[in-house]
């Protein structure tokens, strides 16, 4: 599991960075520290337990990767690729993810609560017991996913594509569903609260 080596600047209660002894809003060099780390996930095939926290990438190809037990909490990432990634116990909470791609990723136990999710495609993916609760998911398409026993409670699903999904045990409930599409999705087996159907 990901390092939770306490940052060294004073009074600081975030996580070090990995390869690092203070948070990424701490470290002395983030301009040589983002070099480094967009060097070694270009690089490796693998990333595993990796503390991320914090981090901010843009436009990188991480396509096809194995990424385990890694902590991205309240990354900023945009225009990154993603596309047929295995995720494993990554955790996404309150991340900023804007013009992602993640299609055909295979995604278990993954925690994306509070992370706003713009413009970005999941479509074609298998997104299993993955936690979306509260995410701000905005122009976001889920489309042909497998979506099994995920949730999206109290999400913001405002434009959002569930084409052709597998919703069975998916829960709903207080999502805010605005133009969401799901068309020849089985709604009948996932859970949404009395007071929003599933327009």
């Amino acid at each position: 599991m990901f390092a939770t080596t306490g940052c060294a600047a004073t009074g600081c209660t975030s996580p070090a960075v990995f390869g690092g002894s203070t948070c990424f809003a701490h470290h002395p060099d983030p301009t040589a520290f983002l070099q480094q780390v967009r060097r070694y996930l270009s690089e490796s095939q693998e990333l595993a337990d990796l503390n991320l926290a914090g981090l901010e990438l843009a436009d990188l190809d991480l396509s096809g990767k194995r990424i385990l037990r890694c902590n991205l909490s309240h990354a900023c990432l945009s225009d990154v690729r993603f596309d047929e990634a295995r995720f494993r116990l990554v955790f996404l909470d309150f991340a900023r993810l804007e013009r992602c791609s993640f299609r055909g990723v295979n995604m278990r136990f993954c925690v994306l609560a509070g992370a706003v999710i713009r413009g970005s495609d999941v479509s074609g993916s298998d997104l299993v017991r993955c936690n979306f609760n509260g995410a701000d998911c905005t122009d976001a398409r889920f489309n042909e996913s497998d979506l099994y026993t995920s949730r999206f409670v109290n999400a913001c699903l405002v434009n959002a594509g569930f084409r052709d999904c597998n919703l069975k045990q998916v829960r709903f409930e207080y999502a805010r569903l605005e133009g969401a599409d799901f068309r020849y999705s089985n709604t009948e087996d996932a859970f949404f609260s009395s007071e929003q159907e599933p327009l």
